[in-house]
């Protein structure tokens, strides 16, 4: 719309000007209906010019653009045909006959067609600039983004083999004595486990049932942390067996209720909701918790701002991410992405 202002303007400046230049130049009134006649044909040339040149060179229509061409040039002829018949009829002025005529038009034509020309390129030399623009700040930012991951991973850096075997040995010296402490340890072993994995292996895909099996173990974890005061459920509709997703997608969104919502308030038990639809191949996921009325408890921040720039970096635009307040207490966030299914053949 903003466009479309601009261009009524420049035209009606335009016409304003050659009306005033005519005025001047010929020392007579303006003739208000071949005024109007040689403008149309002039705005007719530059713009139906412009869309043969955009149907031809970007659209990548050259049949339809070559015709749209034809039909501009025979336009361009036929308002010159009036523009005789309004000298003729209006003006008793026999002056132009068909054929000079003829040769008039296709100057005329070839002059303004020549400045449509510039305008395209112009235009398209500008939206170029801007996509390269685009373009480099995007590949900046994903420069950062790199740096910023390789620096995350080797401040990371801690040898997995030291750790699972301290944890081992923490829950063997502690299990019999402290049962809940020795399941503890050994949930957080598996979770540790499956941070570090290397997930290279498989495409930089890791299975769904594990990243299911993963919050289960973190859910877990908090309940023994937590007893009987920690009111969550988990729900898994589908089969997660044999599909796989970017790894650690819905771990942030766990991580958030925990740290955001209420878990603690019977009336209002927290909802997680993993549903896998093999027709769509999508799973999506659902956390619905009360809110924190803790003052200065914000939802949405770096760790959402995180997972929503790599859900981008790897989706494009085939994956939602909604964060939705039900009404004053709840809270709920949404995630929808696609999967792919391992397909395992059997042998006879």
């Amino acid at each position: 719309m903003k466009k479309i202002k601009w261009h009524l303007l420049v035209l009606l400046i335009y016409s304003l000007l050659m009306s005033i230049l005519d005025f001047f130049s010929f020392g007579m009134k303006i003739r208000i209906l071949l005024e109007v006649d040689v403008l149309l044909r002039q705005f007719w040339v530059f713009y139906s010019g412009y869309a043969a040149l955009h149907l031809f060179f970007i659209s990548r229509k050259q049949k339809l653009g070559l015709f749209v061409f034809l039909f501009s040039l025979f336009g361009t002829y036929a308002f010159s045909i009036f523009y005789v018949f309004i000298r003729n009829v209006f003006y008793q002025e026999t002056k132009y006959d068909y054929e000079s005529l003829l040769y008039e038009s296709l100057q005329s034509y070839t002059q303004f067609f020549i400045m449509s020309v510039g305008y395209f390129f112009f235009i398209r030399f500008k939206i170029n600039q801007t996509e390269n623009k685009l373009l480099l700040e995007k590949n900046l930012n994903l420069q950062k983004d790199l740096l910023q991951s390789e620096n995350d991973f080797l401040r990371a850096q801690i040898n997995p083999h030291f750790l699972y075997n301290s944890l081992n040995y923490f829950y063997a010296e502690t299990f019999e004595a402290l049962p809940n402490v020795g399941d503890s340890i050994m949930m957080l072993s598996d979770i540790m486990r499956y941070s570090l994995t290397d997930f290279k292996k498989t495409g930089d895909k890791a299975f769904l049932e594990d990243e299911v099996e993963n919050i289960e173990n973190i859910i877990k974890i908090n309940k023994l942390r937590f007893g009987e005061s920690l009111h969550i459920n988990f729900i898994v509709e589908g089969d997660a067996a044999g599909k796989q997703i970017v790894p650690m997608m819905f771990i942030t969104l766990v991580e958030n209720m925990f740290k955001h919502g209420d878990l603690q308030d019977a009336a209002y038990p927290a909802t997680i909701t993993c549903k896998i639809d093999a027709t769509t191949q999508k799973v999506t996921f659902i956390t619905l918790n009360k809110r924190s009325k803790k003052v200065g408890d914000t939802i949405g921040g770096l760790g959402t701002k995180n997972i929503k720039k790599r859900l981008e970096l790897l989706y494009g635009n085939d994956f939602t991410l909604d964060f939705v307040e039900e009404d004053i207490a709840l809270y709920k966030a949404t995630l929808i992405i696609p999967f792919t299914e391992i397909v395992t053949t059997q042998s006879a």
